[in-house]
């Protein structure tokens, strides 16, 4: 059942690949320099993670540090 404040996001994976989600989550106003998007300041990898999640994808394996 949708919140009653919740904004849906199955039109998501419709308009984008997680890659270009990712691109556009990592550097909004790269991307889309008009918009209202702020810059979050995330990493790459934040930014793939939270588009993935947003598209429905299988969260991607990380493989663990190996400390000096």
């Amino acid at each position: 059942a949708v919140q009653p404040d919740a904004v849906p996001l199955s039109h998501v994976a419709e308009k984008y690949s997680a890659k270009s989600l990712a691109d556009f989550l990592f550097q909004p106003l790269r991307v889309r320099p008009s918009g209202r998007m702020p810059d979050m300041k995330l990493t790459p990898a934040e930014s793939l993670a939270i588009a993935g999640y947003l598209i429905g994808d299988e969260p991607v394996p990380v493989r663990a540090l190996d400390p000096d």
